[in-house]
């Protein structure tokens, strides 16, 4: 019956919608991670969203070996593709970070350099609805965007509205009610 309903004209959608809300909740009720040694606090994909990835990676390179071994030039161009989608959907999944200590935040990525942005220099947080994610401007100009599936972000904006400006604590309420009700409405 699950077969069917995958078949089904609507069952890709109906599917991708209950995996990617699963995966959203995941991450709104994943903690923070502090580390032993130093207290800095760290938000990462929760283990259901790596879990995931990983699923991702071996179907997706089970795929590809098929493709390119019967599919002839066309499935080896395809096979390609397919590689490059899940690998970097895996780095993405498994590599990005957002540590904060008393004095900064960090944000890592596979994608860009390593920033960095004292509590001081933080000066705006918006939200940007198409690619789901959050943005923090320092004053230099410096942009973190933070994935909305990182689990720890309700944790990392309490930080902010503690140690930030009355108008920034502003934009912390306003931008993550704007992005709980875009989330509530898929």
């Amino acid at each position: 019956e699950a077969y069917f309903a995958l078949c089904t004209p609507g069952g890709p959608i109906v599917t991708t919608s209950v995996v990617l809300s699963l995966l959203h909740e995941s991450a709104r009720n994943t903690r923070a991670q502090v580390s032993d040694n130093t207290a800095t606090r760290v938000a990462t994909y929760p283990t259901a969203v790596q879990a995931f990835a990983w699923v991702m990676l071996v179907i997706g390179i089970a795929a590809a070996v098929m493709l390119a071994r019967y599919g002839g030039t066309q499935g080896i161009a395809i096979s390609v593709v397919i590689v490059a989608a899940v690998t970097g959907t895996f780095a993405e999944f498994t590599r990005v970070r957002v540590e904060w200590t008393d004095g900064s935040l960090r944000y890592t990525s596979p994608w860009s350099a390593p920033r960095k942005l004292s509590w001081d220099d933080i000066v705006e947080v918006t939200y940007s609805q198409t690619p789901n994610w959050f943005v923090i401007r320092g004053r230099d100009g410096t942009k973190m965007r933070l994935p909305h599936l990182l689990g720890g972000l309700g944790e990392l904006f309490e930080e902010m509205k503690w140690r930030g400006s009355h108008h920034l604590r502003r934009q912390i309420v306003r931008v993550t009610a704007e992005a709980t009700e875009t989330w509530s409405a898929t």
